[in-house]
């Protein structure tokens, strides 16, 4: 990539990873935020490089959205092309 204008120096190059439930199941996604937000869970995932962050249906949607456009825009800086 040495010639690329793509560098970690201006983007942010973080995995991500989302546990969805259906609608009307909140008893599994109770015992997740439980977990998520007790200090030794809290803890545990900061261990393992992950920053837990809960948000609502919309939030995620926003999320996945605003990441769609980030990384179309860094494929079209990179010339990237899909074969």
């Amino acid at each position: 990539m040495a010639e690329s204008p793509i560098t970690a120096r201006n983007h942010d190059f973080a995995g991500w990873y989302q546990d969805v439930v259906l609608r009307g199941d909140m008893a599994e996604p109770a015992e997740i935020v439980k977990g998520m937000n007790a200090p030794a869970g809290r803890e545990r995932l900061n261990q393992l490089a992950f920053d837990p962050v809960l948000s609502t249906p919309d939030q995620y949607a926003a999320h996945i959205k605003s990441e769609v456009a980030k990384w179309a825009q860094v494929a079209k800086t990179a010339g990237a092309k899909l074969d």
